[in-house]
């Protein structure tokens, strides 16, 4: 540490000043810059001479630094603030492999104290029951009925009214609530389509799955309680979604996880095929019911052949595995009409229907 001082010391100016904070963190204090560069001069002046090995008691020590900075008066906030924003641009210089520097970056601070009030709101959401369900039919592209639907959660915030899962699902992933979120969309999804199978319409109803309640053991015990609450709904009408990355983390516990929920009776999705490193025998081992071809290789099929004959030889692939096809992202006719042309059984899309409120579902099918 005194090494590092004298270091620092050397390569800084005789008006700038040094203040140990605690352990290994250190302010530096740069005064009368005339401009980004200078300052910048200065960093790099630091970041090279902290760049040592040293030896330590007849072993090599490896060094370097990261630092974080913010300029007064462009960051014009009192004196412990302005230190608390350098702080937090460190902990990014960290996050980036370290031995540089990174700026303050207000946005990004904002974002991430948004991000944290979200988190914090969680649990009062689940308690309030802010989150709904909205559903997004699917058809069957050889009678264009709608055979199914898919549970889309979103939360109707107090505040900042209804907020699509792009607003707060990254953050739900990695919160302790996302468990329990997860197990109310199950429930909830069960006890909307046994609804539904009582007045008459059957719809197969697919309930995506989130990280959580994959690693989650009792995952199928919970399921089989939701459909003993639900005898209208038959578990074959059920389909559970995986997404690829998901899926993959551990095969041999996915694939078992899979198989015990089976044996229920219901089914497996695998989602968003094509964006990971899924090959056949993934799909082979994971044992899923139906792929959902992800809407990346949907989208460009109106103007890419190439598209076009990967999206066919994929249906190939997984109707010689005798497994169904459900392709998303279907936004026009004449997409519409390719996957006709592919053999893809199922589809789901803007040009088919938005995702819309459950009491709204009967009005579609019927029309």
């Amino acid at each position: 540490m005194r090494e590092i001082v004298t270091r620092l010391q050397d390569v800084l100016r005789a008006s700038d000043t040094i203040v140990r904070l605690a352990g290994d963190e250190f302010l530096l204090l740069l005064e009368n810059l005339h401009s980004r560069r200078d300052l910048e001069d200065i960093l790099q002046r630091v970041l090279i001479a902290l760049n040592i090995r040293m030896g330590v008691d007849h072993q090599q020590i490896r060094i370097t630094a990261s630092a974080g900075v913010t300029t007064y008066p462009h960051d014009e906030v009192p004196v412990l603030e302005l230190i608390h924003h350098a702080d937090q641009a460190v902990y990014r210089a960290k996050s980036q492999g370290g031995n540089c520097w990174v700026y303050y970056d207000h946005d990004d601070d904002e974002r991430r104290r948004s991000a944290q009030r979200l988190r914090g709101e969680l649990e009062r959401a689940l308690k309030q029951k802010e989150f709904v369900l909205y559903w997004q039919p699917i058809i069957d592209l050889h009678t264009g009925q709608c055979v199914a639907a898919e549970a889309l959660i979103r939360w109707q915030h107090p505040e900042r009214g209804l907020l699509l899962p792009a607003s707060f699902m990254d953050i739900a992933e990695n919160s302790p609530a996302m468990q329990r979120i997860g197990a109310w969309a199950t429930q909830e999804a069960c006890r909307q389509g046994n609804k539904w199978a009582e007045q008459g319409f059957l719809l197969d109803i697919q309930i995506n799955l989130s990280a959580r309640q994959i690693e989650n053991h009792r995952l199928c015990e919970e399921l089989r309680a939701n459909l003993n609450i639900c005898p209208a709904l038959l578990p074959e009408r059920v389909c559970l979604e995986l997404v690829e990355r998901i899926a993959l983390r551990d095969i041999g516990k996915t694939s078992r996880l899979i198989q015990d929920c089976q044996s229920l009776g219901v089914r497996f999705a695998l989602d968003d095929f094509g964006t990971g490193p899924a090959a056949l025998q993934y799909l082979l081992e994971l044992g899923c019911n139906q792929i959902k071809i992800d809407h990346t290789f949907v989208i460009p099929m109106t103007r890419s052949q190439r598209h076009q004959d990967m999206v066919r030889a994929m249906v190939q692939m997984a109707h010689a595995l005798g497994v169904s096809v459900t392709a998303e992202g279907i936004e026009d006719e004449i997409t519409l009409q390719l996957l006709q042309t592919s053999g893809a059984d199922r589809g789901q899309g803007y040009h088919i229907a938005r995702p819309m409120p459950a009491q709204e579902i009967v009005a579609y099918i019927q029309k």
